[in-house]
């Protein structure tokens, strides 16, 4: 569940809308994933433009990305080209060869870059990851 902590951060940016986007939630359930999750929650709710940012890398806003943008080839060739499952939802555009990953299978997140922690991602080392989607909310907007 997304905490009070990031919806009250989405809230006085002006970024949180309480009625889902139901284009959006289309969108997800045609990509399997749930629409229960922490990813979904944030994504109906949540948006300013296209992209947030933190200062570090951009993050999309995947709803957005996937009806107006060839977000869908993107993660296609973002899977093969860094030989990973379909499970990993890319949340940036990974044009510097980095950038974070949502797993719809377990709500975490990771950050992967090319060289060794790709490599260590492929030996099962993951050096960068957040727990669930809400964990990395609030560590990608700094509210711990």
């Amino acid at each position: 569940m997304l905490s009070e902590k990031v919806i009250d951060h989405l809230r006085s940016n002006n970024w949180w809308y309480d009625e889902p986007s139901q284009e959006y939630a289309d969108a997800f359930m045609n990509m399997n994933v749930p629409l229960e999750s922490d990813f979904s929650k944030f994504y109906l709710h949540a948006e300013d433009s296209p992209n947030f940012s933190n200062g570090n890398l951009e993050l999309y806003q995947v709803g957005w990305f996937i009806l107006n943008s060839s977000y869908l080839d993107q993660t296609k060739n973002i899977q093969k080209s860094l030989n990973i499952t379909e499970n990993y939802i890319p949340l940036n555009s990974f044009e510097a060869n980095q950038g974070y990953l949502y797993n719809k299978n377990d709500d975490s997140v990771i950050y992967i870059e090319a060289g060794q922690k790709l490599k260590n991602f492929h030996d099962g080392i993951i050096d960068t990851k957040w727990n669930s989607f809400n964990e990395f909310l609030e560590w990608y907007f700094g509210l711990n």
